[in-house]
Order: C-alpha cells, then sequence, then structure tokens
C-alpha cells in the first residue's frame, strides 16, 4: 500500500468486506457525498514573525499619547514583551500579531480610533510576506508579496470581513490546512457552521488557563480533536472526518424527514377525521332531507296563509280605525253632555244667590230702582236687574235637570261601550298580526331550505369523491417516512475502516508526541511529573508521584505548561518525521500568571530557550511580568520592555 492508488483499493475493499456491497455501489456512495481522500502526507511549512509596526495616537489621560511601534528583523527563538506591571501593552502586542495574521481584531475597546497605519512582516519558509493596512480602524489595506524586490498583491480588503476572508484563504491554502465543516443541529434542522484559519489559530495561542490540550474553550463538535488531527497531518484523518459530516448531516436530514412526515401525517389524519364525519354527515342527510317538491308545496301553502293572515290584519286595523273613531266621538258627547248640565246646575244655582241679595241697581245700566219697582216688574215676570221681559214658563228645573243626567249617562255607557271593543278589536288584530309574522317566517326559512337543496350537490357523487380521499389519507397516515438507514448504515462503516487506515500511525505518533510534552513539561517546572499519555480523543492522562489525573484535574498553570509542552512536542515530532502542519510559531500569554511562580517562570523560560537545539526554526513569543528569568535568557534584541511611563507603547 505504498502508493496512493493501492491504498484508495485497499480502504474502499475493508469497507466492501464490512458492508458485503460490491466496490462499485462504494465508489457510488462516496461520489453521491462528495468524499474524495487525500493520502499523502503533509509537509510542514515554517511560520516566522519579522516585523511588526504601527503609529497612531492614543486617546485618554496619558503621559505619552504618541504612538510610533517599530521592531524589524525578527529572527526565530525567544521572544518576550515584558513590562513591571500589568495593563501596560504585554497581551495587546501578541494581539496585534494575531490581528495581523487572521484578520481578526481583539482589542480592548478604548483602542479605537488609535492607530493610523498598521504592518505585520512574515515569512513562510523563504517566501516573505506584509500585510499593510493603511486606514486600521476602517480595516483597509491589502496583503502583498515580495519577490526579487517588488511588491506584488496577494489580496485588498477595504473591511473587516473582507480581512478576514482574504487571511483565512491565504492561511489554508499555504499550510495545507482545511476549515471546519460542522453540523449544529437544532429545533428547526441543522445549521452549517464553518471554523477557518481563526479557529486553527488557537493551536499558535497558549492561554494562561486552558481548557483543552489543543485549541482554545469552545469544545463543541469535537474541535480539540480535530485540530490536533489536522495538524499531525496524518493521511485519512481528513476523510473520516468528512465521512463523519457527512453521516451527520444525512441523520439530521433524516430526523428532519421524519419530523416532516410525522407533521404530514398529522395532518393527513386531522384532515380524514373531517372528512369521515363530513361522509356520516352527508349519509345522515341523505336519509333525512325533504325532498324539493315537498318544500316547494310546503312555501306555496305558506306563503298562501302568510296573504290571507295579511288580509286578516288589513280588516283588523279598519275595524279598529273605526271603533276609535266612534269611541272618540262618543267620548266627546259625553264631554258636552257633563258640560251642559254643569252649565245647567251653575245657572241654577247663581239665580238662587242673585236673587237673594236683592240688588238695588243693574249691573249693567247701574239705574236704580225702588222695592215698589222690583216687586212691579216681579209681577210682570221681568227681570229686576236689566229690565227684560221673562217669558219662562212655570219652573221646571228638575226635570230639565233629570234629562240632562240622563243625557251624561247615556254618553258615558257608550263611550265605555266603545272602548271595551277596541280592546277586543286591538287584541284579534295582534294576533293576527302574528299569526302574519309565523307565516313570514316560516315561508322565507323554507325559501332558504330550497336554496340550500338546489345548490347542494348530489349526494351520491359526493360520496363517491369523500371515499377516494378517505382511501388516500388512510394510505399517508399508514406510510412510514422515506429515510436513509442503509446510507448512515454504510457511512458508519466508512469512518471505521478509515479510521482503521490511519490509526496505527496515529497511536505511533501520538506515542512519541507523549514522551516529549512529558519531557518539556519537565523542563517547564512539574518535576513530579512521571509521564503522560495522549489519547486520539485530545483527552491527556498525566502520571505524577501522587498518582494519576486528567488534564482538566490540573491547576491554571499546570494546564497551561502541558499545554505548551505538547504543542511543542507535536511540532517537534512534525519536524523530525517530515509531517504535520503546524507552523512553528507560538504566543504565550501572560506565562507568570496563576500559580506559577517565580521558579516556574525561571524553568519556562530556561526550556524554551533550549528549543533552538531541537527546533531551530521555531518562534515564541512571551508576554508576562518583567523578571530576572526572562531578560537573562531571552537575548536583549528580542526583549520589549515598558517605557520610563510603564507603557510598551
Amino acid at each position: 500500500m505504498n502508493s496512493p492508488i493501492a491504498a484508495r483499493d485497499h480502504w474502499i475493499g475493508q469497507i466492501s468486506k464490512k458492508t458485503d456491497l460490491s466496490t462499485s455501489e462504494i465508489e457510488a456512495l462516496l461520489k453521491k457525498y462528495g468524499i474524495d481522500p487525500r493520502l499523502t502526507h503533509s509537509v510542514p511549512k515554517r511560520l516566522q514573525i519579522l516585523g511588526l509596526k504601527f503609529d497612531g495616537a492614543k486617546t485618554g489621560d496619558y503621559e505619552t499619547t504618541a504612538i510610533d511601534f517599530s521592531r524589524e528583523n525578527l529572527p526565530s527563538g525567544l521572544h518576550a514583551f515584558v513590562s513591571k506591571r500589568n495593563l501596560k501593552g504585554k497581551t495587546s502586542l501578541l494581539k496585534m500579531i494575531r490581528w495581523g495574521l487572521t484578520g481578526t481584531r481583539d482589542l480592548p475597546k478604548d483602542m479605537a480610533g488609535w492607530f493610523r497605519s498598521f504592518t505585520l512582516r512574515f515569512s513562510l519558509d523563504s517566501d516573505i510576506y506584509e500585510v499593510q493596512l493603511t486606514d486600521p480602524e476602517n480595516v483597509r489595506g491589502r496583503l502583498v508579496k515580495f519577490v526579487r524586490q517588488k511588491e506584488f498583491v496577494v489580496a485588498e480588503f477595504s473591511d473587516h470581513r473582507q480581512f478576514n476572508e482574504s487571511m483565512d484563504g491565504f492561511f489554508l491554502h499555504e499550510l495545507g490546512l482545511e476549515a471546519l465543516e460542522v453540523i449544529a443541529e437544532q429545533q428547526d434542522g441543522g445549521v452549517e457552521q464553518r471554523h477557518g484559519w481563526n479557529w486553527l489559530f488557537g493551536a499558535l495561542w497558549i492561554d494562561p488557563d486552558p481548557k483543552a490540550v489543543f485549541g482554545g474553550g469552545d469544545v463543541q463538535h469535537g474541535k480539540p480533536i480535530r485540530m490536533m488531527q489536522m495538524y499531525l497531518g496524518l493521511p485519512w484523518i481528513a476523510t473520516r472526518a468528512s465521512l463523519i459530516e457527512a453521516r451527520k448531516r444525512l441523520e439530521i436530514d433524516n430526523k428532519q424527514t421524519s419530523k416532516a412526515a410525522r407533521q404530514v401525517s398529522n395532518a393527513a389524519a386531522a384532515r380524514l377525521a373531517d372528512l369521515r364525519k363530513t361522509k356520516e354527515a352527508i349519509t345522515e342527510e341523505q336519509k333525512d332531507s325533504t325532498p324539493l317538491a315537498d318544500l316547494r308545496m310546503r312555501l306555496s301553502d305558506s306563503l298562501t296563509k302568510f296573504i290571507s293572515s295579511a288580509e286578516k290584519v288589513r280588516k283588523h286595523i279598519m275595524l279598529v280605525n273605526e271603533i276609535d273613531g266612534d269611541r272618540r266621538g262618543a267620548e266627546e258627547a259625553a264631554t258636552a253632555a257633563t258640560r251642559e248640565l254643569n252649565a245647567f246646575l251653575e245657572s241654577q244655582a247663581a239665580g238662587r244667590v242673585f236673587r237673594k241679595l236683592k240688588p238695588v241697581s243693574c249691573p249693567s245700566c247701574e239705574e236704580a230702582y225702588t222695592d215698589e219697582y222690583r216687586e212691579e216688574r216681579e209681577q210682570h215676570h221681568d227681570c229686576v236687574v236689566c229690565g227684560r221681559e221673562d217669558h219662562r214658563v212655570p219652573d221646571d228645573s228638575e226635570g230639565v235637570e233629570a234629562r240632562l243626567r240622563e243625557a251624561v249617562s247615556d254618553a258615558l255607557q257608550e263611550s265605555r261601550r266603545l272602548r271595551s271593543r277596541l280592546v277586543d278589536a286591538n287584541k284579534r288584530r295582534a294576533e293576527a298580526e302574528a299569526e302574519r309574522d309565523r307565516f313570514d317566517v316560516q315561508s322565507k326559512e323554507l325559501e332558504k331550505e330550497i336554496e340550500a337543496s338546489k345548490s347542494r350537490p348530489d349526494g351520491q357523487m359526493e360520496l363517491i369523491k369523500l371515499s377516494a380521499q378517505i382511501e388516500e389519507l388512510e394510505k399517508m397516515v399508514s406510510e412510514e417516512p422515506a429515510v436513509q438507514v442503509d446510507d448512515i448504515k454504510l457511512l458508519d462503516a466508512a469512518v471505521n475502516a478509515t479510521k482503521d487506515m490511519y490509526d496505527e500511525e496515529q497511536q505511533s505518533v501520538l506515542g512519541k508526541v507523549s514522551d516529549l510534552t512529558a519531557d518539556f513539561a519537565r523542563a517547564f517546572g512539574l518535576d513530579d511529573l512521571k509521564s503522560v499519555k495522549l489519547k486520539g480523543n485530545t483527552h491527556m492522562d498525566v502520571h505524577t508521584k501522587g498518582g494519576k489525573k486528567s488534564f482538566g484535574d490540573c491547576t491554571a498553570g499546570e494546564r497551561m505548561r502541558l499545554k505548551l509542552a505538547a504543542t511543542l512536542a507535536l511540532i517537534q515530532v512534525a519536524e523530525e518525521s517530515g509531517i504535520g502542519r503546524h507552523p512553528g510559531v507560538l504566543l504565550v500569554d501572560s506565562v507568570g500568571s496563576h500559580e506559577v511562580v517565580n521558579e516556574n517562570v525561571v524553568a519556562i523560560v530556561t526550556g524554551l530557550s533550549k528549543l533552538q537545539l531541537s527546533l531551530p526554526t521555531i518562534q515564541v513569543f512571551l508576554a508576562g511580568i518583567q523578571s530576572d528569568a526572562i531578560l537573562a535568557h531571552v537575548p536583549c534584541e528580542n526583549v520589549v520592555k515598558n517605557r520610563d511611563d510603564g507603557y510598551l507603547w
């Protein structure tokens, strides 16, 4: 299996044995999911920071506001950014290097607007490049390559996104790395996430409290494993990763298919229940429905009764109006008779009273008269007052009064009789109106029923159509979703067969990395360390004089030194074996923090200073509090110290 073709044939043969499928079927599966294995070892390229330069002006209450930082012709080996106190610009220098290499700015927010220009020069093997930002705040600039003292533009960018994408594509291509494509499963399906050079740069950055042996604190989706395998650079590892992602994508698709099928099935079941109810209703309606001819006959009869009752209402209204007119006349006659009787009674009473007064003059003409004159007039039956002749017959006032009272009584009796008739007539009219309204409502309901019956489709045809729909929906409810279970089994077999192709070599490489990690860690001050075992899942067993523990159980300072040791071991094994992809630059932040006391700093710096013997091309940048250990072991030309104002820049 020395040739790639032989290795590929062997791999396909192993998958065939695990699945009992032909090689052509397996080839079709690989093509279907875009799996094209890379079977050659990667050859590492060495990255070296050659220069860092930026200028501008600080905003705020600083003793020195001008910014003019420049470091050129930086060699390989150990470099240090130190100050006597924290927050003086050590870590920000490391972040400036990261900004130039990745396009990702991670500087404090209060530095916004500080920079006028920014330049980072670096080399990959013998090729020299430079990132030039002419407007750092708006991220305008370019990446150039120097060939025969001339600049050739590799990429141009005018915003953060373009800068990031340019550096991502450049380093992935130059270092032979691949972006990590993962499927993040969410409630509404899988979302593809891409993690490129900015994520892979985590293998170059050593923070003071690491959570994983490789990479940063994000350990989801097996990122530490993928990063370690990526930098190991063994063949088949990327192929297995592609198979795993294809399987995960297919699994999520199957889940979504099943979910969609369940939703369709549930919707079909609900619709099926509705159709069955409709069918039952139509069946019952067919059984109990009234023929259209009967409905029309009933409507005709109802309309006839309505017309008849409406005529009765008309006649009753006329009768009520007639009786009401007679009633009003009778009441007026009773009022007139009563008024005449009252006038008679008042007249009789007034005459008797006046005569008893025996007046001495006429109230009309004021003529005075004597008793003799009054007596004479009374004998001639003339009015004593005005002299008018009184032609009255002998007094019959009682008879007149009786006749008047009888007239009043007759008029009142007639009025009461007519009122009683009016009440009866109104009652009969109301009954006739109620009957008319009842027949009106009945007629309208029959008209609606006739219209509904006319618009209703033929019952038998509707039942046939419903039965066909019910049959189709019953199939949809009972059918299982069509998921690609066989493909998942095939991909599982391919994943296992692919792991077999590199597992032995990976174990051998990890064994060498583990041994070297222990050596480096002891050189960094972990004197009680006996051995470490780095596993394929990036978990690390740490064996000390006190017993065995995991990487996560170690203190922050121990984890920092173990991670630094493991990264250096990985680089050295790659250097010795001619494999791997780590570019050979390390940025170590806050080397003296946590419990890493001065003795430990001495051990770390001493150990790093000796790397030139085994790794002459490696370049390490330390950021920490100034100490004798750092100043004694880092060449003075490689040290950036704080100025008189306490700041490094």
